[in-house]
């Protein structure tokens, strides 16, 4: 993510949607065709990352996105200015068995 210039933010600051410069976001959703609020959330979650072990980036996530819900808007579904989808997105519990069992790594730290 060398070209994606990160907004600076105080310890309390926003949502993980604010992290990502609001240039860069505009000019890569028009690009890419991902709506300026799912992206927004892809790079603020991937500006997180960027100081923990996983270093996941916004076009990974982006690339879930894209196969899970077609980005929120699967179905006729959409996305509110809040970031709230419309239907709710729900995926199978991940607790073994039938999927691999994955543990919450950050035990509930990350909140877009």
């Amino acid at each position: 993510m060398s070209n994606l210039r990160v907004t600076l933010i105080c310890a309390t600051g926003p949502s993980l949607s604010a992290l990502a410069d609001p240039a860069w976001v505009t000019a890569t959703a028009k690009t890419t065709g991902i709506l300026v609020r799912v992206l927004a959330a892809y790079a603020g979650v991937a500006i997180s990352f960027e100081t923990r072990p996983c270093g996941i980036g916004w076009n990974t996530l982006a690339s879930i996105g894209e196969v899970e819900s077609r980005h929120g808007t699967i179905f006729g579904g959409s996305i509110a200015a809040n970031g709230s989808s419309t239907p709710p997105i729900f995926r199978i519990p991940l607790r073994g068995g039938a999927a691999a069992n994955i543990s919450d790594s950050d035990r509930g730290a990350i909140n877009i």
